[in-house]
């Protein structure tokens, strides 16, 4: 595919992760309607050369491309050099690779910030950030959430001290099954500060933290490693139609969030479930849905 294809959605996602609010960035990881505007021709040449027809799920490839040519736009000096100069990389890399015309400084001063993010990541590690109840900027971000998780927006009780005893999975979920629910053989619901963007591209800081239950957290994950695997050379699991795990709970979820304008006004013991079309069918993305219940 021709290098200008990805251009301009490419340097709008760069624009948000490097200054973009929380709110921006929660809609690039639900690839909500308003988020796909950014992906539009990366998109639809993505998904329909690999499954036939878009799907809000499968934009995700949209997005893990762009990442990979962020990737591709680092240069060897970046981890080489003892030290490198940002802006000068950057520079280069927009000049050299996209062909864009040099003198941009707010696409250079971007662009070093994501390299310099990229260099520490390399070189140390993530940091470890966990969920701190004593924290105010972190409960301030649950109270932005009326106190549900970001994703599924299951109602955490106030008390959070509850969810220390998850640990040892006594469940802290008192919610009934209904009925054609799907549920995970446990489903945990310690809060947990999550990255909105991968902590090595949109950074640690408040602009990049949500709050979700654990269940949503290990999802999340496991639904990025599962698209990997989708493209790798391994065979699809048989698993991958006869079990419900977190990773399609994440995505199904993450299916009907992006279709729909707003979100309804739950009420205080509802938040979103996953139910089967057919009760007789398989444990597929196809077979799957979510209403708030």
């Amino acid at each position: 595919m021709h290098a200008t294809l990805y251009t301009e959605p490419f340097l709008r996602f760069l624009d948000i992760i490097s200054r973009g609010k929380r709110e921006q960035r929660q809609a690039i990881a639900l690839l909500s309607e308003e988020a796909q505007e950014l992906f539009d021709v990366s998109f639809e040449a993505m998904t329909k050369l690999a499954y036939g027809s878009p799907s809000p799920i499968r934009a995700h490839i949209a997005l893990m491309a762009l990442v990979r040519v962020l990737w591709n736009l680092a240069p060897i000096e970046l981890f080489s050099q003892m030290s490198p100069n940002f802006r000068q990389l950057a520079s280069r890399a927009i000049d050299e690779r996209l062909n864009i015309a040099t003198g941009n400084q707010e696409l250079i001063r971007d662009l070093a910030l994501v390299f310099k993010r990229l260099r520490s990541y390399h070189r140390h590690g993530r940091n470890t950030t966990s969920f701190n109840s004593s924290s105010s900027t972190q409960i301030e971000i649950l109270k932005e959430q009326n106190w549900r998780c970001a994703h599924c927006l299951f109602p955490f009780e106030e008390d959070l001290d509850l969810y220390a005893s998850e640990e040892d999975s006594v469940v802290i979920d008192n919610s009934s099954k209904k009925e054609d629910e799907v549920r995970l053989d446990i489903t945990y619901r310690k809060p947990e500060l999550d990255h909105i963007i991968p902590h090595l591209l949109g950074g640690d800081d408040p602009a990049n933290w949500q709050i979700l239950c654990r269940s949503c957290n290990a999802g999340k994950s496991d639904a990025i490693s599962g698209l990997s695997r989708h493209f790798s050379h391994i065979s699809v699991r048989t698993s991958d139609l006869s079990e419900f795990n977190p990773a399609k709970r994440f995505a199904v979820i993450a299916d009907y969030r992006s279709a729909i304008q707003n979100l309804p006004i739950l009420k205080t013991n509802e938040f979103l479930r996953v139910f089967l079309k057919n009760p007789m069918g398989f444990m597929n993305i196809e077979n799957l849905y979510c209403k708030p219940a």
